[in-house]
C-alpha cells in the first residue's frame, strides 16, 4: 500500500509537470500567435499607409497648377508721341474696330483720333465744347460696337455716339440723374454696349470719407437704357460700393482737401467683350461672368497669394508722395495686404487678361487664362501700361516717354 501511495503521489506530480509544462508550451502558441497576428496588422497597417501616402502625394500633386507658360510676344511702334500729322495732348484710353483702325481717347484736347490698321493718321473726331458731338469731361473708356463709336462725358451726364465708317455725329444719349430705392444712383463711369441696341452704364456712388456705424449702403449699379436714354432696367446688376471708391483716398486738413490715388485699396473692377459681363474685387482672383441681362453665367477662380502691405511700402510712399498719403492711409486704416490684381480684361476670345500686383517693380505679370477660366500663360510688362485688345492676338497700350509724352504700342502675342 505504501508502495503503491508513493507511485500514485509520483503520478500525480508527473502529472502536474506535465499540466505545467503544458500551460507554458500553449501560453508561448499563443503569444507566437499574437505576435504573427500583430505582425500581420502591422504588415497591413504599414501597406495600408504607404498607399494613403503615395495617394495622397499623387492627389496633391494632381491638385497642384501646372506651370505658366510664358507667352512669346513681339513689340513695334504704332503711334509716336512727335506725330508729324497731329499734335498729341494726353493719351488715355483706346478702341479697335472690326477693321482694326484705332481710336484714341485724348483726355487733353477732348477728341478722338482714329489711326489706320499701319498707324497712320486718318482723322480727329469731336473737340473740346459742350455742343452736339463736342466733348466737356471726356471718359477714356471708350467703347465701339457694330460700326458705332461710343463715348462717355463725365461732367455733361452724357453717350455720343458717332459713325465709325463716316466719323460722323450720330446722336447724343442723355443720363438722367435718378434715384434706385431712393438712392442716388451715381456718376457714370462705364459703359457697355450690348447686341440688341441698348447700353449697359456702370454708375458709382462713392464713399467720399470712411462710413461709420449706420451710415447708408452706397452701391455701384449697372442699369440698361436705349439708345435714347430711357432706363430699361435701373438695377441690372448692383453691388455694394467698396471704400475708398474707385481707389482714391479723400484727406481734409485746416479747409484744405487732399484727393489721392490709392491702389493698395482692392476696388470692384467690372469688364466686357459685348458678350458677357465680368466683376471682380480685387482682392482675390474670383470672377463672376454675367450674360448681357444680367443672368450669372459661371464663376471662376484662380489661386494666387497676396503680396503683404508692410512699413517699408509706407515708407515709399511718404518718399514718394509726402506725408499727407500716410495720414489719409492711417486715418483709412492700413490694408494688410495689396491686391491680388490691378486690373484685368476680357478679349474677343474670351481669355481673361489679368495684370498681377508686384509693387515697386518695373515689370509686372499677366496672367492670362483660356475660355474656361484655366490659367495657361504668363508675361511680364512694363507696369506703368494697361492692354487695349485688338483681333487675333493683338493687344495695343499707351507708353511715357522720357520726355512725359505718350507713345502707342503694338503688341503682338503668340498663342
Amino acid at each position: 500500500n505504501s508502495q503503491h501511495s508513493i507511485l500514485t503521489q509520483k503520478r500525480t506530480i508527473i502529472t502536474c509537470w506535465i499540466l505545467v509544462i503544458d500551460y507554458f508550451i500553449l501560453a508561448a502558441f499563443i503569444q507566437l500567435q499574437s505576435v504573427l497576428i500583430q505582425a500581420r496588422l502591422l504588415k497591413a497597417f504599414l501597406l495600408l499607409f504607404s498607399f494613403f501616402l503615395i495617394t495622397s502625394c499623387n492627389s496633391k500633386k494632381q491638385d497642384e497648377p501646372d506651370p505658366l507658360k510664358e507667352l512669346p510676344f513681339s513689340k513695334a511702334l504704332f503711334v509716336d508721341a512727335d506725330h508729324p500729322d497731329i499734335l498729341i495732348g494726353a493719351f488715355s484710353g483706346m478702341a479697335v474696330d472690326e477693321q482694326d483702325h484705332v481710336y484714341i481717347a485724348d483726355t487733353k484736347l477732348q477728341q478722338i483720333h482714329k489711326f489706320s490698321p499701319e498707324g497712320d493718321y486718318v482723322t480727329s473726331i469731336g473737340r473740346k465744347g459742350k455742343g452736339p458731338g463736342e466733348f466737356d469731361g471726356l471718359n477714356p473708356a471708350i467703347k465701339i460696337h457694330k460700326n458705332q463709336l461710343f463715348v462717355l462725358q463725365n461732367n455733361a451726364r452724357e453717350i455720343d455716339v458717332f459713325n465709325t465708317q463716316t466719323n460722323e455725329f450720330i446722336s447724343t444719349i442723355s443720363l438722367e440723374n435718378i434715384k434706385i430705392d431712393n438712392n442716388p444712383i451715381g456718376t457714370p463711369r462705364n459703359i457697355f454696349p450690348t447686341g440688341n441696341g441698348t447700353v449697359i452704364v456702370s454708375f458709382v456712388d462713392p464713399y467720399f470719407f470712411k462710413p461709420k456705424n449706420g451710415d447708408a449702403q452706397k452701391f455701384i449699379s449697372l442699369s440698361e437704357i436705349d439708345l435714347k436714354g430711357a432706363f430699361i432696367n435701373k438695377k441690372l446688376l448692383q453691388f455694394p460700393t467698396p471704400f475708398p471708391s474707385n481707389n482714391k483716398l479723400v484727406y481734409m486738413e485746416e479747409n484744405s482737401i487732399s484727393i489721392f490715388t490709392a491702389d493698395m485699396y482692392p476696388d470692384l473692377k467690372i469688364s466686357s467683350n459685348n458678350r458677357t459681363i465680368v466683376s471682380a474685387k480685387s482682392d482675390s482672383l474670383q470672377f463672376t461672368a454675367y450674360d448681357m441681362s444680367g443672368s450669372k453665367i459661371t464663376e471662376i477662380r484662380s489661386q494666387n497669394s497676396l503680396v503683404p502691405f508692410t512699413e517699408t511700402d509706407l515708407d515709399s510712399l511718404r518718399s514718394k508722395r509726402g506725408d499727407k498719403i500716410i495720414k489719409a492711409v492711417n486715418n483709412t486704416g492700413k490694408p494688410n495686404f495689396w491686391p491680388a490684381f490691378e486690373e484685368f480684361l476680357i478679349d474677343a476670345e474670351s481669355r481673361y487678361w489679368i495684370k498681377e500686383y508686384n509693387p515697386w517693380s518695373a515689370l509686372q505679370p499677366w496672367r492670362i487664362l483660356d475660355k474656361e477660366g484655366k490659367a495657361i500663360w504668363t508675361v511680364h510688362l512694363p507696369s506703368d501700361i494697361k492692354l487695349y485688345p485688338g483681333e487675333g492676338g493683338n493687344a495695343y497700350a499707351i507708353h511715357e516717354t522720357p520726355n512725359g509724352l505718350a507713345a502707342v504700342y503694338k503688341y503682338s502675342f503668340e498663342f
